[in-house]
């Protein structure tokens, strides 16, 4: 195993290792602090060596880890937290950190932002269990912060009691009313250049730029099987959430401090587990279905009930037969809103996600703070689509 930057341009690591491409953020940052200790000419010269002798120049460094991981390539030249990464895998844990370039004559260990960058291998006869947790985790902190928002939500939340407790509602007639245009005469040009100019730039524009970089990373293999393995964990927790749930509150991070907390010290059977996922995403929408099903229900007369029990119907028959049958709209509108909400939840997810378990938004986050757009289109993508499902019923029904 190599154990400094210049041994990896030697001949006989040629084939053994893998790199990941130039546009990665991390890589061009590490070549910015080797152009300042080598010089170009050096830093230029040890490149194509690494270049040329490379087994795999990949997308990212997740691609890295999971090949290392998988013992395809001895090793690989990867930030330090994608170790982490990789020993929460649960059968390609079987990994090692070599830090380069510690001796005496050393260049020391490199930094970035994302971490600094080490080979990573494979070994042979351990195996290790490591908590993984996102960046710096300050318990402290994180706690005032939380308290912080806290009291910001509750605050909003009286403010929004105080402006609907004098309100109340009426049954109406629910046909609508012819509606008469009004004609805007000198200001239409005006008016339809602002309309076209805003559709352009927040709808267009982007959804054209998003289908280049998901054509661009559709033929450069990012709708692997991996990606549909992410699909399809998205649409199950997301689906359960909206069938749990049939003013927004606490954020999804807040949240998810809290259950790491509750299950990591009283319930330490379900934490890391998707059990845990669903119910965080059940209490960071649930306020979403019930404002759709409340309003549904703000809309029965109470008559209804009274004509129910004249009519000899019991109370059970009265709510299954009269009453849900009456906000069946509200409910699924609930579900629909509460899908398309947790399907691109990324706080909750990326805390309480067990080891391995990636979704869309996951992977969309993983790939743009790398750069590689192009890969993370297509999950955007396909976002897109699925919300637009429930999102055109919800359009047509109400």
């Amino acid at each position: 195993m190599p154990q400094t930057l210049q041994e990896m341009a030697d001949p006989a690591w040629a084939g053994r290792f893998m790199i990941t491409r130039g546009g990665n953020s991390s890589m061009v940052t590490h070549v910015a602090a080797l152009r300042l200790m080598w010089g170009d000419d050096a830093t230029r010269g040890w490149l194509s060596a690494v270049k040329d002798q490379a087994g795999a120049i990949t997308g990212g460094h997740t691609d890295i880890r999971q090949a290392v991981g998988a013992g395809e390539f001895e090793f690989g030249l990867v930030n330090n937290y994608y170790y982490h990464l990789q020993l929460e895998e649960s059968t390609t844990n079987n990994v090692g950190a070599v830090y380069p370039d510690q001796g005496a004559d050393g260049d020391g260990r490199r930094g970035n932002p994302g971490g600094p960058l080490y080979p990573l291998r494979l070994r042979s006869g351990c195996n290790a269990a490591l908590y993984y947790q996102m960046g710096s985790f300050d318990r402290l902190s994180a706690a005032v912060l939380s308290v912080a928002l806290i009291l910001l939500t509750l605050i909003l939340l009286w403010l929004e009691y105080g402006t609907r407790r004098r309100q109340r509602f009426v049954q109406g007639n629910a046909a609508c009313s012819n509606i008469t245009p009004v004609p805007l005469g000198r200001g239409r040009i005006p008016a339809l250049a602002a309309f076209v100019t805003v559709t352009f730039f927040a709808l267009v524009l982007p959804l054209a730029v998003l289908l280049s970089w998901s054509y661009t990373g559709i033929t450069g293999g990012a709708t692997d099987s991996r990606f549909w393995i992410y699909a399809h964990q998205s649409l199950i927790t997301a689906g359960l959430a909206a069938l749990a749930c049939a003013v927004l509150a606490l954020p999804g991070v807040i949240i998810a401090l809290g259950m790491v907390f509750t299950f990591n010290q009283y319930l330490p059977g379900l934490y890391g587990t998707p059990v845990v996922l669903v119910l965080a995403y059940i209490i960071r929408f649930l306020p979403q279905a019930m404002q759709a099903e409340s309003s549904s229900l703000s809309q029965v007369s109470p008559r209804l009930d009274e004509a129910g029990r004249s009519l000899g119907f019991s109370p059970r028959r009265v709510i299954s037969g009269i009453i849900l049958t009456l906000i069946r709209p509200g409910i699924l509108a609930g579900m629909a809103l509460v899908f398309v909400s947790a399907i691109k939840e990324l706080p909750a997810t990326l805390v309480l996600r067990p080891p391995g378990m990636d979704t869309l938004a996951v992977r969309i986050w993983i790939e743009a703070s790398e750069g590689f757009y192009e890969m993370a289109a297509p999950a955007a993508l396909l976002i897109i689509l699925i919300s637009a499902l429930p999102l055109k019923w919800l359009i047509n029904k109400f």
